[in-house]
């Protein structure tokens, strides 16, 4: 059988080249000592060859297939967002948001591959990637407790690197919990629902185990709940005994950390003998739960009101948020473009936001009501064709990063439109897994090796 040079490259490209560049992608930031030598590396390892790949033959693999509803409607949000330089303030140029567009177009387009393809399983690249993460989580905890010598319960010591060398600092705890908790939800369904052997069900376990500790000492209220509703949720769709078994470990292992520092000291009584800037304004937890009280199920008369309790449950997040509303009503229906200029004071004037803290409003505030109500369609329509094909092991991994990225996403993260980044994994991932999934469906195993 005769094989073209074409086909040769491509078979190299899609079996070695493109599978290496996505594991780059998902650990650079822990094996690569900082953020540009991975945006440089998943630029050199997965999207130059996605290009190639595209390039190549995109026509021939796209030939029998009309782009579905999602894929149009992800274009069209990467389109307008494009577009909304040219009512935008930003000092950027139009090509920077020209080619984070198509980064992220060819980053979708890998997954497809990927998933199309018959040689490799995409679950175990997560799978692999995610055993990885595992052990820089491993290396930051044994900084953490025998170099820091840090204690468990004091937000002054929040997790968010390996130390001083370089490798896996994210800078801030709650990006940590984040990344490190969507490969927490990666073993989670791994482990739940494949069929192992004993030997790799314990690594599985004892790996996710490491990942969730790690979460649990970043002390990030937001990421921390949405990590366990992505769990929950991926119990109900699994619903087994390993899962159940897996629910139970977390949850245990998780209570051990929260009030291990109780045994000595209430955290409350740390957190106000804390000068960190961390605990400035955070809810107050002790044994009982977070403190409730029925002042805050009042009726908001105000906006002032309403700004004053999510200032205090968010941490000083609502006025961020409020006059990040108000501004956004300034240009209601297209917003300030994207990479709009953004500095809101809040905390009584003593702290800038370059950002919204908050997704949602991001968008609203770059995009206007147009581009939000096109944001929440996509996400709408990506939930649902995610639940059509519930049953694909990569569609329940898809559908526990998106969970954790719908819910953190509400009190972080800047931008989900940019240039390689880990914030990717948790919507442009999970929505490239949905477009291969419902392309593939009628398409038959892609390979180069053969004639086609």
């Amino acid at each position: 059988m005769n094989i073209s040079i074409q086909d040769k490259t491509n078979h190299i490209i899609l079996k070695w080249i493109i599978p290496f560049g996505m594991i780059i992608f998902l650990t650079g930031q822990i094996i690569l000592p900082n953020n540009s030598s991975h945006i440089s590396q998943t630029y050199t390892w997965l999207i130059l060859p996605a290009f190639i790949l595209f390039l190549s033959s995109g026509k021939e693999v796209f030939k029998e297939h009309r782009l579905n509803t999602l894929t149009i409607l992800t274009l069209c949000f990467i389109v307008l967002y494009i577009l909304s330089f040219l009512w935008s303030d930003t000092d950027e140029d139009a090509g920077r948001f020209v080619k984070d567009g198509i980064y992220i177009v060819l980053f979708i387009f890998s997954i497809y591959m990927l998933l199309r393809s018959d040689y490799w399983d995409f679950s175990r690249i997560l799978e692999t990637s995610a055993l990885i993460i595992s052990i820089g989580a491993a290396i930051s905890l044994l900084n953490h407790f025998f170099i820091l010598d840090a204690p468990t319960g004091v937000r002054e010591y929040r997790i968010s690197n390996m130390g001083d060398w370089g490798f896996g600092n994210l800078d801030n705890p709650i990006p940590a919990a984040i990344y490190y908790g969507s490969f927490s939800a990666i073993l989670f369904v791994l482990f739940s629902d494949r069929k192992s052997s004993k030997a790799r069900s314990f690594l599985q376990l004892t790996s996710l185990l490491i990942l969730n500790t790690y979460v649990m000492l970043t002390w990030s209220r937001g990421p921390i709940i949405s990590l366990f509703l992505s769990y929950f949720l991926s119990w109900i769709l699994i619903k087994n005994k390993k899962s159940t078994i897996a629910l139970l470990a977390i949850t245990i292992s998780s209570s051990i950390i929260y009030f291990s520092d109780q045994i000595s000291t209430s955290i409350s009584d740390r957190l106000n003998n804390s000068q960190s800037i961390y605990a400035t304004n955070e809810i107050k937890i002790n044994s009982s739960g977070i403190s409730v009280t029925g002042s805050n199920f009042k009726f908001m008369e105000s906006l002032e009101e309403s700004e004053d309790f999510l200032n205090k449950t968010f941490s000083e997040r609502g006025s961020i948020w409020i006059t990040t509303y108000k501004k956004s009503l300034e240009r209601f229906w297209f917003g300030h473009g994207v990479g709009a200029k953004f500095q809101i004071p809040y905390n009584q004037n003593r702290t800038i936001a370059f950002h919204a803290h908050n997704i949602y409003l991001q968008v609203f505030y770059e995009l206007g009501f147009i581009g939000l109500f096109l944001f929440v369609l996509l996400i709408c329509l990506l939930i649902k064709h995610l639940y059509t094909s519930r049953e694909n092991i990569n569609t329940k991994i898809a559908i526990a990063l998106l969970c954790i990225g719908l819910f953190s996403y509400i009190t972080d993260v800047s931008k989900i439109f940019t240039k390689p980044h880990i914030y990717w994994i948790n919507f442009w991932l999970p929505l490239g897994i949905a477009i291969a999934i419902k392309i593939k469906t009628n398409a038959s195993p892609l390979s180069f090796s053969r004639n086609q």
